[in-house]
């Protein structure tokens, strides 16, 4: 990747990195996201086998403008951010494939995930850029 790339780039890269059997990664625009700044957000779908979807973790990048050049740092930030909603979600994933995924109390599920997620080193630090 080089210093200067764009949103899609970026989004491209992620893509290229995580199994798209377990993770859908989306970019959206949105004109209420401030320019050069961008929201991360997850889900995990426990219902993933039985939908004709199949994919058990859906990730969304909202920035301002799709196109627009952003720079190393801010790409590196949106990475640190991507990285963190991502293991939240694959606890979630392990939880259900453990059995442990308890559908009755959701808020013991996102518990564990937040106090699992920041304990691991982000994915991609050993990916050259």
């Amino acid at each position: 990747m080089s210093d200067i790339c764009n949103y899609e780039h970026l989004q491209t890269h992620i893509i290229e990195r995580v199994d798209p059997n377990k993770v859908k990664v989306n970019l959206f625009a949105d004109k209420e996201i401030p320019p050069m700044n961008f929201v991360v957000c997850g889900a995990f779908n426990p219902y993933f086998e039985t939908e004709s979807v199949g994919v058990p973790i859906e990730i969304d990048i909202y920035v301002n403008t799709i196109k627009t050049n952003i720079d190393m740092y801010e790409a590196t930030e949106i990475l640190d951010e991507f990285s963190l909603v991502l293991r939240h979600e694959l606890i979630h994933l392990e939880q259900y494939t453990e059995d442990r995924f308890d559908f009755e109390d959701i808020e013991a599920n996102e518990k564990e995930a937040y106090a699992r997620e920041k304990k691991e080193v982000p994915w991609y630090r050993n990916i050259k850029l």
